[in-house]
This record gives C-alpha cells, structure tokens and sequence, in this order.
C-alpha cells in the first residue's frame, strides 16, 4: 500500500494548532495543581453553534471535603473564579466531513459487533468482562520488569498468550477492536488520498472540477488537513500495531492490511507478556516487521522519488545523495533496494570466479561470506551478509514456540560471527576498498554490523533510528530493550514535536500521556483511541486513579480537563462516554454534521439519552427529508435504549414533531400540521386547528379548502382525535352529497348529530346541510330522523337567543336576520318532511 501522504507525517506538526485558554490558576499543564487546590475548568456550550463559555468552579463541594482539605481551601481565592471567558469551538474543515461520516459508520458497525457479544455473554458496557490490565502486545516500560523477569527465567516464546487459548467471548471481543481498529485506519488513509488528490487538483487549476472540490477550502487549507492526518494515520498505525491488531481474531488481517500477533489479548486475559514471547506467537509474523512497515507507510522521505531520480542519471554514483540513498534503504530494511544501488558502483563489479567444492560443508551463511570476502569485493559481501540476516519471523515461524526462539538464537549468533569476520572494531579487515569509498563502505557495514552509534548517526529521524535499532541491535525487541533503545533515539535527536509525543507515548505504553498528547493533536484520534483502549480494558486502572484526561487542551480550541466530570454535569461517565460526549458537542458547531453528532450522543449510556433529548428539538429543519430522518433517528433510538431513555427520546421526538407542526402551519399546510400536532402530543392545538378550519369553512362557505385539508390526512390520522374524526365524517358526507348518495348521507348527518360528534357550534351548518335532503323527491328522513332535527334546530335557536342573535352564519356578511330566516327556511322543511314521512 503506498504512504498515504510521502513525507506529510512527518510534517503534521507544522499544521496551525488551536490557541489554548489558560486562566492561570496553576501552572501549564499542571492538572495535579489543579486538583490539589479544588478547582476544575468548566464550560458551557450554546446549543448548535461554536460559542463556549469557560470558567473556574469548585472540584468538590466543600460540605464533601474532609476536615483537612476544607481547611486547606479555607481562604484559598483566586480573582479567576469571578471571571467568564468567552471562547469558540475551532472551525471543522470542511473537507473533513466526508471523513468525518466514513468513521462513524466503522464506529457504529463496531458498535453494533460489540453489543452483540455483549448480549452473548451478558455484559452490558462497552468494558464489561474485559479484565482492567495495562499489558497490550508487550512491548514497552510499562511491561519491561515483567519482560526481563520472563526472559531471564527462560520463559522465552513459551510464555506467549495466544488467541486461540482465550475463551470465545474474549475472542470475540478482541476482533471487534482488531476489525474497528483497521478499519478506522483504512478511512484515515483514504482521507489522507483524498485531500492530496484534491491539493494535486488546486495546484494544477484543473478545470471546473477542481474549483468545485476546493471551492470551501483553500489549496493551503487541504494541505494542512492532509499533514494533520498524515500524522493522525501514523500514530493510529502505532496504536494497532501495538495494543489493538489480532491476527487469529481477523483471519489473516482486516482490509488487506498487514496484522501482528494476539498478544493484545493480555489485556482481556489479565497477563503481561515479554514482547519476544507476544511476538513468537504469531504464525510467521513480528512486531518488528509491522514497524518497519509503518515506517515505510508514514515517513518514507519520498524513497521512490530519490531512487528514480538517481538512476535516471548518466552516472547515478556521482549523485550528491548516492550513498544516504543506500544507508536509507538498510535503515528501513530495504536490502533489495541497497543492493541494487551498489551494484551501479563500477569498482566493484564482479563476477563470482569461486566453485562451492571446497565450501561445502560450511554452514550457508559463513559459505556466503568466506565466498564474497576471497573476492575482496566489499558489495558482494554486503549482499551477502544482508540476504544470510536471520529474521526473527522466519525463527517464530519454525516448528513450536520454544524451539523456534532458540533456533533464531543460534543462527543470529553464527550469523554475528560472519560479519565479524567482516567487519570487526569499525574496520573493514580482509577488504579491498577505494579510500574515497571506504567512509561510506564502513558506515554501511556499521549498520548492518548493528553499531548503534552509527545507526543513530545515518538516520534522519527518531521513528527510522527506532525501527533500524529493532533490526540490527535488538533484533528480538523485548520489552527492556524498548527502554534503551527509547533512550538512545531521545537522547540523539531529542524529539518535542507533538506527532514525536504522541508516537513516544505509545511506544513507552504510557496511555495517559498519549491520550492527552492525542488531545492536542486532534479531537477525532484521542476520542477514537480511549475507545478502542477502554474496549481492550486497558482504562480501568487509569480511569480509577484519576490519571487520564486532556491536559492543556480540553479539545479543539479550548482548555480544560476531565477530573470525573464537567461542565454539561456529565459526572458518573467513564472517560471513553466523555470523549464522546465532547466530540459530539465540536460536531454540533458544524450544521453539516449535524446526523454524526446524533450518533455519538446516542452512543453514551449514561448522558446520551438527555443530550438528544435537549438537541433534537433545537436542529434547524431546512427540509422535510431533514425533518423525516430526525423523527426516524428517534423512534430507532427509543426502540434501541428501552425504559427511561425511550422515554427522553420519545419526549424529543413529540417535541420535533410540535416544532414541525408549526413550521408547516406557518407555511398553511394544515393537514400536515395536524398530523404532527397528534403525534407530539398536542390535543388541544389539534382541536384549535380544526375548529380554525372549520370557522373558515363557515365563514367563507367555500368548501375546497376545507376538504383539501381533511383529504391530505392520513386514514391512521383520523380516528385519533374526535374533532379530526369528525372532519373525517363531514367530508364524507360532501362526498355523498356529490355522488347524489342521498339516503347515506341522510342518515351519516342525523349519526353526526345525535352522537353528538359534531362540536354543537356546527351544528346550524349540519342542519342548513339538510335542507337539500328534506326537499327532494325522495323522502330521506324518518319521522324519528325528522323529530332528531327538530331537536337540534331547537336547541340551535335557544343558544342563538341567549347569545343574543345566532351565531355561525354560513356566509360572510350575513346578519342576525337572514340568520333567522334561513332557520325559518329549514323549520319549514322539517314540517313537509314530517308529513311526507307518515304518509
């Protein structure tokens, strides 16, 4: 796979960082100061934008201290505690969203893996039955004791902790965070391709299609991005090789992606294992090897470019960069490439003019090099010496555990006296070399004779002196060795950049540190991270200590730090629901992303279901589509919690709908809005609205509008609430009336008004309705129906006379007389039906 960005990881500290806000109540970055005076740093987000108010607050309150810690607050004041400081979330880029949804749907389909062995083994979080052990593959301080203890009892391979001894739920525990780890480093990756093509696009000017790509963002602006993540992908790659990749658990490795052993499941099983022994267990495979692929991956120094360019030459020896080229190349474990640039060197062709008579019965590699050293032609015997180098992967791949670590041994020592023979106290002994090559000649050989001060003095950077000193001096990487070879890089080139840190961290296994130099490098990596880490049950110990937590940065653009609670009162979470929590809250400053925030909030057990409940209702709806995909968002994630956090989205959820319904009576589409009414649970808006309708029915007396409206109602809408029901039915009854249905719409307007369904204000215009029906041909009425509307026309007068004139006349501009003249109308109509009803 090619290096997602050349040297870009190498630049991502380059990259803007956020200004961060002090208050100067302690040190910088003193988080124990902090603590140690009861202070924390809380903040307050408005909903939906990047505004953020920051202050000072009590940790504890002081009814809650002891004796002793009361009195040491006693009197402690700082002018800060009366300050509000008034700060903004950092713009998210906008060529980030894309990247931004592709890991929440690797997050989300870990999640749903991690509940159902959750569900298989009766664990209910995210943590549950993970042991809290801080051993990951092995490799680091924090495992060195165990490791040098291991080794000296001669523990060696046979102490691994192979995936195939775990019982199935931790199996199956551990490749849900092996497959989320790789695939959240594949959409890092693809990010990272996709802002370089977009800045190679902004460079060349191609087109429209360009300017369309980088129209929301500068061609500075996706270099940047592309550095930052470059550098994310690194120290991701780092963090999978070394606590997350299970090679048995992901059949061969997730994504095509090259995996290591299981000794990540230490932590699941309780153990810290040496890293000889994590890295034995693996079929073939090393930690060394995968480093030296994340080498290749995230800080290759353009090395294809340098080749290409010295090999186009006429003479490519004569190229100012020949010979770094070379010890580049045997730093990184490219021997191929070293050999064939060797080869171009013309002093030193030769063919071999030996027969392997003689040479039999020596062993291979002493063979290879008595063979190129009685040529005296130092490139052959590099070559030599390079293709003979055991491996410890083909040594883990031999026969059982224990007896491939030995075998490795063994040949790694008869190989050492190889080149000895070569090499030998900075002197290249029974060679032949040009004294103008013989400087380079011996560095090349210092390396591959494992010289570590001329391995730290040929590398370039810290990551390609770690990953030569794992090769060439500490060629089994146990976990003391780490110590040294830590020191050793640290003390040649004193790394403080913030990618350095975070990488150092790992290596060193201190989570802690990582986790908040990871915080400062970006928001997305540390949430990321600490929830893989506390799947993995590598949080427990810290979380109980009080040790973990951003410090200087409490996330992008703003200070503070988590000491078992916030701002938001998001106490009582473990520190992977914070992280999420403050991610989400970043995501809402940005509209686009408004569906991701969502999914991160929904995410968090303790504090989810009360951030959606106080969200939901304050995303803008721009459009319908917006507004379906809120309510579906809710119904699922109701179905999904079950109890009192069903019952908080349920109660966002009619709060979305109460804010659709008057969004869409506000537009007049009335129909829609009395749907959305009912389902949030609003009756009385509901009867409001239908009385509204049929007030404009009555006094307009034109019926189109009203039966647009009851016809635009979904039939489960209907029968929910009676005044709607009843809108039902008198657009019915207009419907029978126009398919000259007079007997059924006769007796539907006599239901109407004996069940008392219709709202008695209607029922003059129910009456006048009958009109119509008791003056034709047909005789429509019984002598019972007819008694039932006399009734009402009774009961209709008498309200209109104690009112003091009749109200609801059926057209605009009708008066108390014509009122009563239509009534007059309709009582005589009454009295022919009766009598044509005896007949």
């Amino acid at each position: 796979m090619p290096s997602p960005s050349g040297q870009a990881a190498d630049r991502a500290p380059s990259a803007p960082q956020p200004e961060t806000l002090y208050l100067g109540i302690c040190p910088r970055g003193g988080l124990d100061e902090l603590h140690a005076l009861n202070r924390r740093i809380q903040a307050a987000q408005r909903p939906l934008s990047k505004d953020v108010v920051v202050f000072a607050a009590a940790r504890t309150a002081k009814e809650a201290l002891t004796e002793a810690e009361r009195a040491r607050a006693q009197g402690v004041r700082f002018p800060q505690d009366q300050l509000l400081h008034v700060t903004r979330w950092q713009e998210v880029p906008a060529t980030r969203a894309p990247f931004v949804h592709a890991a929440l749907g690797v997050f989300l389909a870990a999640e749903q893996q991690w509940q159902a062995v959750a569900d298989a083994g009766g664990g209910d979080h995210a943590g549950a039955g993970a042991p809290r052990a801080r051993a990951a593959r092995g490799l680091g301080v924090g495992a060195a004791a165990t490791a040098g203890s291991a080794v000296r009892r001669g523990a060696g391979a046979a102490g691994a902790l192979r995936a195939d001894s775990l019982d199935g739920r931790a199996r199956a525990r551990l490749a849900v965070v092996s497959q989320a780890s790789a695939g959240l480093r594949r959409e890092i990756y693809n990010h990272v391709r996709s802002l370089e093509v977009q800045a190679a696009q902004a460079a060349r000017g191609a087109g429209a299609a360009a300017a369309a790509t980088t129209a929301a963002a500068s061609a500075d602006e996706i270099r940047q991005e592309a550095a930052l993540y470059a550098g994310v992908h690194s120290v991701w790659h780092l963090a999978h090789i070394l606590f997350f990749d299970d090679y048995h658990a992901t059949g061969g490795g997730a994504s095509g992606m090259l995996t290591t052993t299981a000794a990540s499941a230490a932590a699941f099983g309780g153990r810290q294992q040496s890293a000889a022994a994590a890295a034995s267990a693996h079929d073939g495979k090393t930690m060394l090897e995968d480093l030296k692929q994340w080498l290749a991956l995230n800080h290759t120094h353009d090395i294809q470019g340098q080749f290409e360019e010295i090999v186009a030459m006429v003479n490519p020896t004569s190229h100012p960069n020949f010979w770094t080229y070379i010890f580049k190349c045997l730093l990184r474990g490219q021997f191929d490439a070293a050999t064939t640039m060797l080869e171009l060197l013309p002093a030193y062709k030769t063919s071999d003019a030996l027969g392997g008579g003689r040479l039999g019965g020596m062993p291979a590699s002493l063979r290879a090099a008595v063979s190129a050293t009685s040529t005296s032609n130092p490139v052959e015997a590099l070559k030599a010496l390079v293709k003979s180098m055991p491996l410890a992967s083909a040594a883990a791949s031999a026969g059982s555990v224990g007896g491939g670590s030995a075998q490795f041994q063994q040949r790694r020592m008869a190989w050492k006296e190889d080149v000895l023979f070569v090499f030998s106290d900075g002197r290249l002994s029974p060679l032949l070399v040009d004294e103008r090559d013989r400087r380079h000649f011996e560095t090349a050989f210092g390396i591959v004779a494992g010289v570590e001060a001329t391995i730290l003095e040929a590398s370039t950077t810290w990551q390609e002196a770690f990953v030569a000193l794992g090769m060439f001096v500490y060629p089994q990487l146990q976990g003391s060795d780490v110590q040294e070879m830590l020191a050793a890089v640290a003390e040649r080139f004193a790394p403080t950049a913030l990618l350095d840190r975070v990488q150092l961290a790992l290596l060193e296994m201190d989570i802690p540190k990582a986790i908040r130099f990871a915080s400062t490098l970006d928001w997305w990596l540390a949430t990321h991270l600490v929830e893989l880490f506390d799947k993995s049950g590598l949080l427990g110990d810290f979380e109980a200590a009080g040790t973990l937590g951003p410090v200087g940065s409490f996330g992008p653009g703003w200070a503070g730090g988590w000491a078992g609670g916030n701002a938001q009162g998001r106490d009582e979470c473990t520190l992977s629901e914070w992280y999420r929590l403050a991610y989400a809250d970043y995501l809402t400053s940005e509209p686009t992303l408004w569906r991701a925030a969502l999914e991160y909030y929904a995410s968090c057990a303790r504090h989810g279901a009360e951030m959606l409940e106080a969200l939901v209702p304050r995303i803008p709806l721009d459009s319908d589509v917006k507004a379906r995909k809120l309510l579906a968002f809710c119904e699922a994630q109701a179905r999904r919690r079950g109890g009192a956090g069903a019952a908080g989205l349920r109660a966002a959820k009619r709060q979305l709908h109460r804010v659709i319904a008057r969004r869409a009576m506000a537009g007049g589409r009335l129909g829609e809005a009395i749907a959305h009414y009912l389902d949030g649970g609003q009756g009385q808006a509901v009867t409001a609205l239908c009385n509204r309708l049929l007030g404009e029915y009555l006094t307009s007396g034109d019926a189109r509008p009203f039966n647009a409206v009851v016809d635009s109602l979904h039939p489960s809408v209907v029968f929910r609430h009676e005044r709607v029901a009843f809108l039902a039915r008198y657009r019915d009854l207009h419907k029978l009336y126009e398919a000259q249905s007079y007997v059924q719409a006769g007796g539907l307007l006599i239901m109407l008004l004996s069940s008392n369904a219709a709202p008695r204000a209607f029922w003059r215009a129910l009456l006048l309705d009958a009109i119509p029906l008791l003056e034709g041909e047909v005789v429509v009425f019984s002598v019972e129906d007819t008694f039932e509307l006399m009734r009402c026309l009774e009961e209709v007068s008498a309200r209109g006379r104690r009112s003091g004139g009749v109200r609801g006349a059926p057209t605009s501009g009708s008066g108390p007389g014509e009122a009563d003249e239509a009534l007059d109308v309709l009582r005589l109509a009454l009295t022919r039906n009766l009598s044509r009803a005896m007949v």
